[in-house]
């Protein structure tokens, strides 16, 4: 049985409705659930890569990550859970793990199914729901696709969350989770 049906959600994964880099999240995380993470891609056999800067380095304990000094450069796990298809991590904080993805590399059922797998197995192996929100945009794209001013910060009509909009940088996101797989904890 599938856990989503294109025909049914490829609105979800539209670029020029949603963005192309939509972000995803496993809130409420600690140090031990990064090291989970970083064992289950071992585990997997997915091909990885953990980048500090440009240089690539040797995968190393999500304790060290996380304890890097105030102000040290943010790194970043490279993640194809399968060919063609990249997710990309960056260690902002034991609380919560979050990853970008192309939602181009995501078309189509047979894409679809192989996102939604990962995304399980992830999921299942925190213990912990796996959130996809929506990118941010510009204030201008706001602005087109709802048709409202924006020039505060505002609700959409019908909106279950409030659009979180900065008038002064030019920039609105809706943060409202909209992709849920049922998983046994």
């Amino acid at each position: 049985m599938r856990d989503l049906r294109w025909e049914d959600v490829s609105g979800w994964f539209d670029c020029e409705e949603m963005g192309a880099l939509p972000d995803l999240r496993v809130p409420g995380t600690s140090a031990e659930d990064w090291q989970a993470l970083l064992g289950l891609v071992v585990a997997n056999g997915r091909r990885h890569e953990y980048l500090e800067g440009a240089a690539v380095r040797p995968l190393p304990r999500a304790a060290h990550v996380l304890g890097r000094p105030l102000g040290a450069e943010c790194p970043q796990l490279r993640v194809w859970p399968v060919p063609g298809m990249l997710a990309v991590s960056r260690f902002l904080g034991a609380e919560e793990v979050d990853f970008d993805v192309d939602l181009r590399e995501i078309q189509g059922q047979e894409r679809l199914d192989l996102f939604c797998g990962f995304l399980r197995s992830v999921g299942r192996h925190l213990r912990r729901p796996v959130l996809m929100d929506p990118e941010g945009a510009s204030l201008g794209e706001w602005r087109r696709w709802t048709g409202l001013p924006f020039g505060t910060a505002a609700d959409a009509p019908g909106a279950l969350v409030p659009v979180r909009c900065e008038p002064e940088r030019g920039y609105a996101v809706y943060v409202e989770p909209d992709v849920w797989m049922r998983h046994p904890l």
